[in-house]
């Protein structure tokens, strides 16, 4: 039964888009969303819930991507991202986290400081946290 509710609180918690996780496509150049969007919707989440989304990011160049780091703006965390190169036709998987604990919508950026012809990338995120 204990795995049962945690299976359905994380299922009723998890942004809708998890499963199917976005794609960032690095081309030798730069670095952007394969959907053709420059922002991350995480979409509806209760407050004090999970607030949390992968994405994919896939070397596509015949370059080796290299990700120095990746840093969150106020409440949001990026608590992993590839410490390895991403070699040519490879993938890796940047995880970032919103601090659910206060309620309405809200507008982060997400900084990928890589081997980039800018050397940083900028990712819009928004949501928004439903009152308990």
């Amino acid at each position: 039964m204990p795995i049962l509710l945690l299976f359905f609180v994380l299922v009723s918690v998890t942004p809708a888009h998890s499963g199917n996780a976005p794609t960032l496509v690095f081309d030798g150049v730069e670095l952007v969303f394969s959907e053709g969007k420059n922002s991350l919707d995480m979409g509806k989440v209760q407050q004090g819930g999970v607030c949390m989304a992968r994405i994919t990011v896939k070397n596509a160049s015949e370059r080796v991507l290299r990700i120095a780091s990746v840093r969150g703006s106020c409440a949001l965390s990026v608590p992993s991202w590839p410490r390895k190169d991403i070699q040519p036709g490879e993938e890796g998987v940047i995880q970032i986290r919103y601090d659910s604990s206060r309620p309405g919508p809200f507008h982060r950026n997400v900084i990928i400081h890589a081997n980039t012809q800018t050397s940083k990338t900028v990712l819009k995120v928004q949501g928004e946290i439903i009152p308990e």
